[in-house]
């Protein structure tokens, strides 16, 4: 209730059997396990939480993520699976996420199920456990279906190929990252495994023979790939760590997070060389221009701002009507390429910022963006994947085959020969 508490009732009498008030905020749903053995908690401030009714003992199992153009955001419902085995959340995140309780009560999260591009206001299973329905305050309703468990790399949530198309990282929902051999397209064998570092890893980025992560600690890590060692922890956000990215001279990092700052790093020291506010919102998505002298963000309020090194502001694009989810520049720095959960994409002249092209056509929010063949082909992510005429606009080629939800992320080689995508449907 809006009282923070959870009751249990004895259904004959109508009493009280027990309650809890360790609820930081109004309970919104509650669910039984089939069992009995677990009562799911979902909370206004993005909380979801597992009760165990014979010890009365509390496990948090984790929280949605900030909603757009909110500091909080509820968690809408919650519900077991019919084999108990499974919890399935849904929030004003515009996500559905699924967590994997196991025998020693352990809690893992393998998957985010995103397609709404609002609010999803409830979801239950279907009697076969493999099946889900939804509805979202878009005025959708969406059926999911999950792959067998044998042919899925479901904890697979985000992929990234390093710049000389040598290698592939995926990052898994347990905070490890794998790294493999990428070889004509395919994973070869496993190079290295970076162990878990106890936060959700929000995005990565490779330098040669070091990978960088964006944490929701608050914390950016850099990381030996030969060695599988950290060699660096970087601190200095005040909230959780959105975005990262090297450099094109590899000797910088800049990061951006929910404390709505840019921070510019020594990679070698771990020292911030400057900081400052950029936006209103929470950063949710960066890049540098190929020079490296100039820096685009963009916030969960759609805005889009473009900075100097030195943290000047020289531009605001008032670009997308919801949270930006990838920029880049062309390889030959003439435009910005914006994407938004708005599902457009937006191609900006560089020397004047003005708007050449508004893409349309993504039947779900955009959720990565690349180049291909020297920059004049555009690959887009939202639902399928889409190649467009970068200089044009114009669609060349629509890409099917995620059938629960868009790809989380795409990734191509620097040669522009072979390009990674990776969804919670069908792994990578």
């Amino acid at each position: 209730g809006e009282d923070k508490k959870l009751k249990v009732w004895d259904v004959e009498s109508g009493q009280v059997l027990w309650e809890k008030h360790d609820h930081r905020a109004r309970v919104t749903s509650v669910d039984w396990s089939g069992s009995g053995e677990w009562i799911a908690v979902g909370e206004g401030d993005r909380t979801v939480k597992l009760w165990q009714v014979n010890s009365r003992a509390a496990l948090t199992l984790g929280e949605h993520d900030t909603g757009e153009g909110k500091l909080i955001v509820q968690v809408n419902s919650v519900s077991f699976s019919p084999d108990s085995q499974h919890l399935l959340s849904t929030g004003e995140d515009a996500t559905q996420r699924i967590w994997q309780l196991d025998n020693n009560n352990n809690v893992t999260q393998i998957a985010a199920l995103r397609g709404h591009s609002g609010n999803v206001l409830a979801a239950d299973w279907h009697p076969d456990g493999r099946r889900i329905a939804s509805a979202g305050s878009d005025n959708d309703i969406r059926l999911w279906e999950l792959p067998d468990e044998e042919t899925t790399d479901i904890d697979l949530y985000g992929v990234q190929i390093d710049p000389k198309g040598e290698q592939l990282a995926g990052i898994h929902w347990d905070g490890s990252v794998e790294i493999w051999e990428n070889t004509k397209g395919s994973l070869g064998r496993k190079l290295q495994t970076l162990p878990e570092q106890g936060a959700y890893i929000t995005q990565l980025d490779f330098e040669e023979d070091r990978l960088a992560t964006a944490n929701d600690d608050g914390l950016l890590r850099l990381w030996n790939i030969d060695s599988g060692a950290l060699k660096q922890t970087f601190e200095g956000h005040t909230d959780r760590v959105t975005v990262v990215k090297f450099d094109p001279d590899r000797s910088l990092l800049l990061s951006g997070g929910a404390d709505r700052t840019l921070r510019l790093w020594d990679v070698e020291s771990g020292e911030t060389i400057r900081d400052w506010i950029a936006h209103e919102d929470e950063v949710s998505a960066i890049t540098w221009h190929p020079n490296g002298q100039i820096i685009a963000s963009g916030a969960r309020d759609g805005t889009i701002n473009i900075w100097d090194k030195q943290g000047k502001q020289t531009h605001t694009l008032p670009a997308h009507s919801a949270m930006v989810s990838a920029l880049a520049f062309s390889p030959d720095g003439k435009e910005l390429i914006t994407t938004s959960m708005d599902k457009t994409i937006k191609i900006w002249r560089i020397s004047d910022t003005s708007l050449q092209h508004t893409l349309t056509g993504h039947q779900q929010a955009i959720s990565a963006l690349s180049f291909a063949d020297d920059g004049r082909v555009l690959i887009s992510s939202g639902g399928d994947l889409k190649l467009w005429n970068a200089r044009t606009g114009e669609l060349l080629q629509t890409v099917e085959g995620t059938t629960v939800t868009a790809a989380e992320s795409i990734a191509l080689s620097d040669n522009g020969q072979w390009m990674v995508s990776s969804s919670v449907n069908s792994g990578t």
